[in-house]
Order: structure tokens, then sequence, then C-alpha cells
């Protein structure tokens, strides 16, 4: 079978806006390793009393997750972009100061106030003015970027040659990017504003942050294929297959605008609409391209190569994203298992990333030492597995996520485990930064020069009016932007406040019997707060009446883990178990439930009796049996 590489292509005028979007994306990568040191601190057994640096561990979170997975992954992209074409400079040196002013606004946002960490799926927020109008600087940056690229690169008449397709690939990746934008834009102008801050932010970034994925996941397999190329490494798909693939990968994204019709923003069908489509679409043409290149790499071992260390680079890549996937599937309430889940498909996709770019720097004019680039990523990668065995780990044993090491509650695998994550990502921080610091002395060490013509002046006046005309827009809709941030400030404290108005929501719609709305709501009050026990456990009731006794199991199970007093947990465990055929297991809940309640609760008289209608169904089964003997 004929085996083909895909190289890729040479870099066309201008290289000095392709360079300048690559390090501006490695430059978020670097920021987003300084607020990760943060993270690691609060979550390494003991490191956190050392420092007093805990009470921000949430705004790192956020800033953290902001510059890693949104800032770098869409400048990464915009390099590549830039990279397929030559025309339109002008918009597109404007996208890149939209750029530049976005990630400056969203790194400095916390010295504009409080600015309170909302921590909402995909895009958390510091819920200040500057932050959020960074984040539309660079989105804007983005979309013009993306727009500009589209209108001068058509991929169905591109050549399909090895680079042609790597071609495709990057300019299909543009199709998730606006779609994303679409949804985030429609969920803006739909939403209602008099939500609290942080179930409007989640609402408004949850289709968004799903389709965005299908992007990542292309330019991804992109990099993987450029990779092997520089490898040495044919794989046993013609071009135009892989062409084809990459457009299969990228159609999904076209369903998010269809999701917006069907159902209402604020639905759980609308959520579960786009978890299904990321659930099911994002892995379809990765997962099996991975295990084809792995497969490749291990027949391959022993030829030469261009850099030290690119195959072993490029094998732990494709083992983050296929780990990352497996631990997805395993995935039981809010623990650990979340953060290893995205740390292992997200890390996949930065460790490519790190990889290609250190492979494209020469490319631009740029020397670079490849031994000391090439390193980095190999290393990042490998702290990165620590990070993501340690948190699976942890998420075994039901440790919440989005809190600190203190939530160890003492159990000695636990802080193992979350020690083994400490050092995983101390080791990748370390390389991030590291990686960052060599990528820039490479630039200023020989800088390119070429002729060219000087557009950066007309790109200065096109951002200069766009920026007046974005600061008009949100000067005309301030007052209903502003409303979430308003509403929650008028508390003390507004996150425990919508903590409290969802539970309150949540009990009711059990009460009603409406299973499936309280769940949304107690799911929500999990998201704010993972170690809330008693949300586990009426997430554990809601499960029940939608007959999902397996995960009700495991939500309860949760709860005595996070509170071994909470004896409502236990009776709830008790009647899942009795549901699957546990009747031992049911039995020994229901009677700790019974030892502990008290004697005036309601429910002792029911425990009561199914433990005696439980032990005289055992007791005739074991009088059967003697018989039969």
């Amino acid at each position: 079978m004929a085996r083909h590489c895909y190289p890729f292509f040479p870099i066309g005028e201008p290289p000095r806006l392709v360079a300048a979007w690559l390090m501006l994306a490695i430059t978020a990568l670097g920021l987003s390793a300084l607020f990760a040191v943060v993270l690691v601190v609060g979550r390494t057994p003991y490191l956190a009393r050392l420092l007093p640096l805990f009470d921000g561990f949430h705004r790192a979170l956020v800033l953290h997750v902001t510059l890693a997975a949104f800032v770098w992954f869409l400048a990464f992209a915009a390099a590549l972009w830039n990279a397929v074409c030559t025309g339109a400079r002008t918009p597109r040196w404007a996208g890149f100061g939209l750029g530049v002013a976005g990630i400056a606004a969203i790194a400095l946002s916390p010295l504009a106030g409080d600015g309170g960490a909302v921590l909402s799926n995909y895009l958390p927020m510091l819920d200040n003015t500057v932050f959020f109008a960074g984040l539309v600087s660079f989105g804007t940056g983005i979309v013009l970027t993306a727009t500009s690229m589209l209108a001068a690169a058509r991929p169905w008449i591109l050549p399909v040659d090895g680079a042609g397709a790597l071609r495709v690939g990057i300019v299909l990746a543009a199709v998730p990017v606006l779609a994303a934008g679409v949804s985030w834009s429609w969920s803006l102008l739909t939403l209602p504003a008099v939500l609290p801050a942080a179930t409007y932010f989640d609402l408004i970034s949850w289709g968004a942050g799903h389709v965005l994925q299908f992007a990542h996941v292309l330019l991804m397999m992109v990099a993987w294929l450029a990779l092997a190329a520089a490898c040495g490494i044919g794989v046993p798909l013609a071009p135009r297959a892989v062409a084809t693939l990459f457009a299969v990968s990228a159609a999904p994204a076209l369903a998010a605008p269809v999701i917006h019709a069907l159902y209402p923003v604020a639905t759980s069908e609308f959520r579960f609409a786009f978890t299904a489509l990321m659930s099911y679409g994002s892995w379809i043409v990765a997962g099996p391209l991975g295990v084809l290149l792995l497969a490749r790499l291990l027949a391959c071992r022993g030829t030469a190569q261009t850099e030290p260390g690119l195959r072993a680079t490029l094998a732990l890549s494709i083992i983050l994203f296929l780990a990352g996937c497996a631990i997805g599937t395993a995935i039981r309430g809010e623990t650990t298992l979340v953060p290893a889940h995205y740390h292992g498909t997200i890390g996949a996709v930065t460790v490519a990333y790190m990889a290609f770019a250190a492979r494209l720097l020469p490319q631009l004019g740029y020397t670079s030492n490849a031994f000391h680039l090439m390193r980095w990523p190999l290393i990042y990668g490998a702290g990165l597995v620590l990070m993501v065995l340690g948190l699976a780990w942890s998420g075994s044993h039901s440790l919440p996520r989005k809190t600190g090491w203190a939530q160890a509650s003492g159990d000695i695998e636990v802080l193992v485990a979350m020690g083994l994550a400490g050092a995983g990502g101390v080791l990748a921080v370390v390389a991030g930064a590291l990686f960052t610091l060599f990528a820039w002395r490479a630039v200023w060490r020989r800088k390119r020069v070429a002729p060219r013509r000087d557009t950066r002046l007309r790109a200065l006046a096109v951002t200069l009016a766009v920026v007046a005309s974005g600061g008009i827009a949100l000067a005309w809709v301030g007052e209903e932007l502003s409303r979430p941030a308003a509403h929650a400030t008028s508390a003390p404290d507004p996150i425990r406040q919508e903590i409290l108005q969802r539970f309150q929501q949540g009990v009711i719609m059990l009460h009603a019997k409406q299973h499936e709305h309280a769940m949304t709501a107690f799911h929500r009050v999990l998201e704010l707060d993972p170690a809330m026990p008693e949300a586990h456990v009426n997430m554990g009731f809601a499960l029940i009446g939608m007959q999902r006794h397996g995960a009700a199991r495991d939500f309860f199970e949760s709860a005595i883990a996070l509170r071994k007093q909470q004896v409502n947990a236990y009776y709830g465990l008790a009647v899942a178990l009795d549901e699957l055929h546990d009747r031992p297991g049911a039995i020994g809940a229901m009677r700790t439930f019974v030892h502990l309640s008290k004697p005036d609760d309601p429910y002792q008289r029911k425990a009561q009796a199914a433990l005696w209608e439980w032990e005289a169904a055992r007791e005739q089964t074991g009088a059967a049996a003697g018989k039969a003997r």
C-alpha cells in the first residue's frame, strides 16, 4: 500500500504577519504558565501552605484557562490562516492589532478592580469591564482574520497534493471558529440579561465553547501530519482522502445554528445537544488518525529523524488525546476526572502546536536551535501525562474539581495522586515558560529583513476605526450587557447567592417531580460548588426519578465521600443499589441510614420496612436454595 507524506508548505508573503501571530500565541502560552503557578501551588499538598496564594486560586484559574485554552489556540490558528493567504493584508494586520489589544486587556484586567472570578464552562470570566472588552477585542481580531482568509482562499480549488491537503485543513478550521462566533452572538442577543453573572456567562459561552473544539482538533491533526512528515513517516492515506477527512471533521460545527434554532439557550435540551455534538463528533476522525500515526511511529523505530525528540513529542500528543477521550467516558459527577479529561485533550493540542511552532520559526527566517526548542514540548507533554494520571487517580476517589488540595480530607491515596498531578503541573509550567523564552530568543537573535510593502499605517487606521465602532456598539448595548454584573454585585456574595437560588429551584423541581429540570439546577450548583454534598445527594434523587440508577449511585457515593455523616445519601444509595440488583449493598446502606438518622426522621419507617422486606426476601431465597440442594 502506498504511503504519503504531508510536509508543511513554504510560507508566502507576508511572513512577518505569520510570525507576529505566532509570537503572540507563544506569549499567551507563556503568560498562562505564569498564572498556572498559582494553580499548581493551590493543588499541591502542603506546598499551598508555604505561599499565601490560594486566595487568588480562582482568578488565576480564569486567566490561565482563558490564555491557554482560548487565546493561545486561536492566535496559533490565526498564524496558520495567514500562512495560507497572501491577499487582504490591511484587514489582517488590523485583526492582529485587535488581538494584541485584547490580550493586553485580558492580562491586565485584575488591576482594573476586584473582578470576582466567574467559573463558567469553557470560557471563565473575571467580572469586570476590562476583561470583557479584551475578550471582545481579541475575538473580533480572530473573526476579521478568518473572514479575510476565507475571502482569499477556497479549499475546494486548492491542489490536493500533500501540502495542499494541509492547506485544506487549515482553511476549513475557520468554519468552526466562525460558527462559534455565531453561537456566542446568538446567545448574547437572545438570553435575558437579568440572570446572575455566573449563569449568564456560562450560557452565552456554552455553545461557542463546544463548537470551538472542532477547530482545535482539526488543526491538531494538521500538526500531527506535518510532524509525521518531518519524522519521515508516511501514512496509507491519499491526499484527497485526508482532505475529505478534514471536511468530515469540520462538518459537525455547522449544526450549531440548527441547535440554536431548535432550542432556547437556557434549556437543558440546548446544553445536551451541544454536549452530544462534541462527544460524538469531535473524535471520529482524530481518534483513528491518532491510532494510525502511533502505529506508524512504532513500526518505523530506528530510522533517522530531523529534530531530537520529535517522534516522542508526536507520540505524547497522540497518547494524551486518546487518554483524554478515554477518561471522558468514565466521568461521573464533578470530580477531578473532568480536568483530567480536558487536560488530556487540550494538552494534546498544545503539545502538537508547540512542536509545530518550533518547526515554523526557521521557515519564517528565524534561527532556532532544534534541541533547545524541541525538548520543551517533550518535557511539557511528559508533565501533562503525570498531571492527567494524578487527576484521574484522585478523581477515582471522588475528589471535587475546581478546589485546592485541602479537599483531600486526609486520604493518603488522594494526597499522593494530587502530589503526582502537582509535580506534573510544575514540569509543564516550567517547560511552557522556557519554550516561550527560547522562542523569543530565536526571534531577537535574527530578525528577518525582506523587502515588503509597509501597510502598518493603514492597518492602524482600520484597527482604530474598528475599536471606535466597537466602543460605540458597546456603549449602545452597555446597559443590557452590564445587567448581569450589576445583579451579581448587589449582594455581598454573588456566587453564594446563585448557589442558594439554584439549589432552592432544584429542590422545588424535585418535589414537583420535574426531575430533568431539577438535574439541570443541581448541575449548575455543582459547577459553582463541587464540594457541596447536599447537591450531590439531590442530584442522585433527581437521577433516580429519571430511572438512571447507575449515575445516581455515583452521586450518592460522592456525597458520602465528601461527608461521612450525610445521612440521606445512604438512603438514596440503598434505593439505587436495590434497583441495580445489588441487594447486599442496599441492605448495608439502609442499615447505615437507620443507624445514623434520628428517631423522628420521616424516612425511618420506610427504611425499616424496606430492610424487613429485603431481609425476608433474602432468607426466602436462602431457604429455597437449601431445599434445592
